[in-house]
């Protein structure tokens, strides 16, 4: 059966929120409990390395400059987050990219070998995940 739970980290910023998975653990949906909006959603059936030391091979060199990563991310940022990445900078650590701007939520994105994006959260700028 899917599963549900609530879900606190105050490591994470992130307060209460709901998470919802698949029987498989394919996906993985987190809904912020006060608020009812959504905070992060991933597919870990797109990831394709194996462990840590082989993405960190994999990534040693960006896979998207950030004009390329904010068109790659863009698309699903509006459509979940409601939120339009003109203007945001970028940086990469491995496969995942964050994306900044002042006076906004900051996204981070993670993706696989192939650039596809399979896991994206949001975070306020001030205040927690919730």
């Amino acid at each position: 059966l899917p599963t549900a739970r609530i879900y606190t980290s105050p490591k994470e910023s992130i307060d209460k929120v709901w998470s919802f998975g698949d029987k498989q653990h394919g996906y993985c949906v987190y809904v912020g409990a006060k608020t009812g909006k959504l905070v992060s959603v991933s597919s870990s059936k797109e990831v394709d390395y194996v462990s840590d030391e082989e993405r960190r091979k994999v990534f040693a060199k960006p896979f998207y400059t950030k004009e390329k990563a904010i068109l790659a991310a863009s698309p699903m940022v509006k459509k979940w987050f409601q939120l339009d990445l003109k203007g945001y900078d970028v940086s990469v650590h491995d496969n995942e990219y964050t994306f900044t701007k002042k006076g906004m939520p900051t996204i981070k994105a993670s993706i696989n070998k192939k650039g596809t994006f399979w896991a994206f959260s949001i975070k306020p700028e001030q205040g927690l995940m919730n």
